[in-house]
């Protein structure tokens, strides 16, 4: 599968996180330890376990969306999965850490990495190294804020690339990774985020890429 450049609508790809976000750390992809107390909390740089995970993400997508215009800046701490292919609901777990600008017309509004991945690979234990970045975004990568006027009020979300390499002791997730990220703002002020996102992998030195995909939530700090 051939890596393409997309872009992606808020309320889309909000609807396309709520609906199927929830299933085995993330949507299902296009090709074939601390507790976190069920959602007391994003727990960002901790490790976690899947069935956490899950169980954080699902209060996070439930959570009422924020309805009031927000304005000024935020940052974010949480977790993101992401998908091995190995099967429809092996996962690894990695670190969220965004500031956002919220203010009308900013350029490339969301800076941040994500990192720190881990968890099952082929049933084994396995951590990735590397950190994907918003600083190693190119030209037509998507960075902006919506914000949306509905009945309900106001509602607001952000989409971001993030890039970089990882690399996996068993290869399965090695290579130049692209992840386009969308969320959604959830209660009052933003206090949290909940979303997911679309990444490409393309092993160095060529290969078929690898499409897959996973969810992410985060706490306003």
């Amino acid at each position: 599968m051939h890596s393409k450049s997309f872009h992606f609508s808020y309320l889309a790809f909000g609807l396309i996180t709520a609906l199927s976000g929830c299933i085995g750390g993330g949507t299902t992809p296009t090709v074939t330890p601390p507790p976190t107390g069920g959602g007391g909390g994003s727990n960002g740089g901790t490790p976690i376990s899947a069935a956490d995970f899950d169980a954080n993400n699902l209060d996070y997508i439930f959570a009422v969306p924020t309805t009031q215009p927000v304005t000024g800046t935020a940052s974010y701490v949480g977790k993101v999965s992401l998908l091995t292919l190995v099967d429809a609901t092996e996962a690894v777990y990695g670190d969220a850490n965004m500031s956002v600008n919220f203010g009308a017309g900013v350029t490339n509004p969301v800076t941040g990495t994500i990192g720190n991945f881990a968890g099952k690979v082929n049933g084994v234990d396995t951590a990735i190294a590397g950190t994907l970045s918003t600083a190693n975004a190119v030209a037509g990568d998507p960075n902006f804020v919506t914000s949306t006027v509905t009945g309900a009020g106001t509602l607001t979300g952000f989409n971001a690339t993030f890039r970089g390499d990882l690399t996996d002791p068993t290869t399965t997730l090695s290579g130049n990774a692209r992840m386009i990220l969308g969320v959604n703002l959830k209660e009052a002020g933003g206090a949290k985020i909940s979303g997911g996102h679309q990444t490409t992998i393309t092993p160095a030195g060529g290969g078929t890429t690898i499409a897959t995909s996973g969810s992410i939530y985060a706490d306003k700090q």
